[in-house]
């Protein structure tokens, strides 16, 4: 139970950075292709560590079927 706290966590962090990188693009005129890679950048760390650290269950019934 308590991965699938950290995967909910995890995948909040992702949904505020993208808000917040949306926000920051809109209403700024500093948005170029550097903050974009830097961007892209922290959100595959932050979505690869949320998979190491917390890896989706899998999906199996009692008789082994999937």
């Amino acid at each position: 139970m308590a991965k699938d706290k950290l995967r909910i966590i995890f995948n909040i962090i992702l949904v505020v950075l993208v808000l917040g990188y949306g926000a920051f693009v809109l209403f700024t005129d500093y948005g170029n292709a550097k903050w974009s890679l830097i961007f892209i950048g922290i959100l595959i760390v932050v979505g690869v560590s949320r998979d190491i650290i917390a890896p989706k269950p899998t999906s199996s019934d009692e008789n082994g079927n999937n």
